[in-house]
């Protein structure tokens, strides 16, 4: 029998065969995924060391709402400006490395990458604090031209020499005591103890002394800052002034007492002779000095924009001088839907509650304001000799917003008597300036003058038909002031527009104790379909005195809906308003409009709106109910009334339209693996299934 050699055998060979294609196709897919994995690792390395100003272009939007772009309204704002040698700057002052702070650095991005005169710079106030103290100074030169600061920087160092020359009059006041002291010292024991009593008092001089350096030297603190925070140094010189005056008050009296005292030892009473003339005319200066620095004020817009900028996290728009502030803080609102939904005791819910993004609503609307001439300016206008603005004001949240907005903020109190009006002029309107006037409701309780609402209707009137923006808001009337004739509620109605003010809106719900009541409170979170409107998706405004409207041609903008709801047409005046019941025929299911919008019409070349609800912009609703919507509602019905529609950028990021809910540092690390890793494993896993399979076969 023949012996067959091993390497005859077919089997073997076919074996030796697989082995060495298997060895083949090994290395070459060791070395194409070792391939990819370089490749992938070098366009994450080249990319993280690109320049700012080339990311963008290598950025793509491809989700279906484009909500990594900036919205039509936005990119209209940056074409039809005209910026000229003075770009736009965009300065983000805050902290990176949070979800947050790298959703306002690929927004700036994006402002940059649309229009080439727009300017991006970034500070991080720990790594980049002496840059930033730089940028600090070159903003104080910025907001320093307009020279508004002038008056309270020369009170504030007329106030610090004042302290200076007192300081050397206290010096000569203690010299002298010091040298009494020493005399007295030389005597016998009842001298001696004078001496103690007078070596006292001129311990309280150096005491003083030490104050006034101290302040002093604060202040000069203060005032050497880039950016100098004037009304703290203001207050602190006041308030040493304050002290210092009624310390050198008693100290000459006690000086002058000594001087006369016949009694006295004749060291003191030279000694208190020559110390009080170092001190005559001390006080009057002193008094002086205070109320020079009472009689002047920092300037509001550097007061604001100053603590603004100071702030560590801010993103400022600049431009030829004028300057508008955007805080973070104020770029991110909690979707409040999802808020509802939450269950209150999940707290991983709660650590993940979706926000919407308004970065680029604030930012717009910033820079249609710098980009402006002349800043637009909101009226508001006070029936009842209630302020609307400052101490006791009614609306200081919501003219607060729009001042941070670019408007300029006055008030009018419309009175019909002519001596008054003189000492209350309407503000003076240059022509052209874009104007809106706000004319609250005038409270129920407080007399108003017939004479003064038919003059006010009168100056609405003519700045409708001049272009001039007008926001409503009538407040309910009971009793006999309903049949009266109301010329503001004629001119809404002349407008389009007709109130029922003698109405409420009400609906059925439950009083403390949890019996049946009626409730005149509603929470509206669905909006009609309007400039105005559309950006307030997933917020809320909250009503609490609504009056049902006409609307006619008007647009509507605010229907409540509520099942049981009806128009209460005769408010009950010796109860409260939770007692009204309903007729079962009284009830509706249809919504019931209370804010409605007019365009420009044949007549008016101006728009107009009512908010048929008294209290609903007033700081005891905003701010008892944290209504940020009504804010936002406020605001930017300002923007429309204004014509500057273009500034209600409205967004999807704002809108809360989620395909993936936001990443952790944690996740974003596995993403960026994956986008490396991950296509290579894929292909290994896929060959070794292919290989293992083919082997099995």
């Amino acid at each position: 029998m023949a012996l067959t050699p091993a390497s005859a055998n077919p089997g073997h060979q076919q074996a030796q065969r697989r082995a060495k294609y298997g060895v083949n196709v090994a290395f070459a897919l060791g070395a194409v995924i070792a391939l990819a994995l370089l490749m992938n690792w070098f366009a994450v390395w080249a990319f993280a060391r690109l320049p700012d100003s080339a990311r963008p272009w290598l950025r793509y939007d491809l989700t279906a709402t484009r909500a990594y772009s900036l919205s039509d309204q936005t990119r209209q704002v940056l074409a039809s400006a005209v910026f000229g040698d003075e770009p736009l700057e965009l300065i983000g002052v805050y902290e990176g490395g949070t979800p947050q702070a790298r959703a306002v650095d690929e927004l700036l991005e994006e402002y940059a990458a649309v229009s080439a005169a727009v300017a991006v710079r970034r500070f991080e106030p720990e790594s980049d604090a002496a840059a930033l103290r730089h940028f600090h100074a070159e903003l104080a030169q910025t907001l320093g031209q307009a020279g508004g600061n002038r008056p309270v920087e020369e009170a504030i160092a007329a106030s610090r020499s004042e302290l200076d020359r007192l300081n050397g009059r206290l010096d000569a006041v203690l010299s002298i005591l010091n040298e009494a002291t020493v005399a007295l010292a030389r005597g016998g024991a009842a001298e001696q103890r004078i001496g103690e009593s007078l070596d006292q008092v001129a311990g309280g001089v150096v005491q003083m002394i030490d104050a006034n350096e101290q302040a002093g030297t604060q202040v000069d603190a203060t005032i050497d800052q880039p950016l100098p925070n004037l009304t703290q140094a203001q207050a602190a010189l006041a308030q040493r002034l304050s002290v210092v005056a009624g310390s050198v008050g008693e100290l000459s009296r006690w000086l002058q007492g000594n001087a006369r005292n016949r009694r006295q030892a004749a060291a003191v009473r030279d000694a208190a002779i020559r110390a009080a003339r170092q001190l005559e005319g001390v006080r009057a200066s002193l008094d002086s000095a205070r109320a020079r620095l009472a009689s002047v004020g920092v300037d509001p817009v550097y007061r604001r924009l100053r603590d603004a900028a100071s702030r560590r996290a801010v993103v400022l728009v600049r431009r030829a001088g004028r300057l508008r502030a955007v805080n973070l803080d104020d770029m991110f609102v909690a979707d409040e839907r999802a808020l509802d939904a939450m269950d209150p005791e999940d707290l991983t819910a709660a650590q993940t509650l979706p926000v919407r993004f308004l970065g680029e609503e604030r930012l717009t609307g910033a820079i249609v304001s710098v980009s402006s001439d002349r800043p637009p300016l909101l009226v508001f206008v006070s029936l009842d000799g209630r302020p609307a603005l400052g101490r006791g004001g009614t609306h200081n949240v919501v003219a607060e917003r729009v001042r941070s907005a670019g408007f300029e903020v006055a008030s009018y109190p419309v009175v019909s008597d002519a001596a008054a009006t003189a000492l209350n002029p309407a503000p003076v309107l240059e022509e052209g300036r874009r104007v809106v006037w706000f004319v609250p409701a005038a409270e129920a309780s407080l007399p108003t003058d017939a004479a003064a609402r038919a003059h006010l209707a009168t100056i609405l009137a003519e700045r409708l038909r001049s272009g001039d923006g007008v926001l409503m808001t009538p407040g309910l009337r009971v009793g006999a002031s309903v049949t009266a004739e109301d010329p503001l509620l004629a001119l809404s109605e002349n407008l389009g527009i007709g109130v029922d003010p003698g109405a409420v809106v009400l609906a059925p719900g439950v009083d403390e104790a949890g019996g049946p009541a009626a409730v005149n409170t509603f929470r509206v979170q669905t909006f009609a379909e309007h400039p105005v409107t559309k950006p307030l998706d997933g917020r809320s405004v909250w009503l609490d005195l609504a009056h049902p409207l006409d609307a006619g041609s008007a647009n509507p903008l605010i229907a409540l809906r509520a099942d049981g709801m009806w128009i209460e047409s005769d408010p009950p005046t010796d109860r409260p308003l939770s007692t009204a019941t309903a007729e079962p025929y009284e009830l509706t299911e249809e919504p019931i409009v209370v804010a409605a919008a007019k365009a420009q019409g044949s007549k008016w070349r101006g728009r107009f709106v009512v908010v048929a609800d008294s209290l609903w912009s007033t700081d005891t609703v905003i701010l008892n109910r944290q209504a940020g919507g009504n804010v936002e509602l406020f605001t930017n019905l300002t923007y429309w009334l204004a014509g500057l529609d273009e500034a209600i950028a409205v967004t999807p990021r704002s809108q809360g339209v989620r395909r993936i809910g936001p990443m952790s540092d944690g996740g974003r690390r596995v993403a960026a693996w994956l986008a490396v890793a991950g296509w290579p494993v894929l292909a290994l896993v896929a060959g070794t299934a292919v290989w293992a399979v083919r082997r099995r076969g």
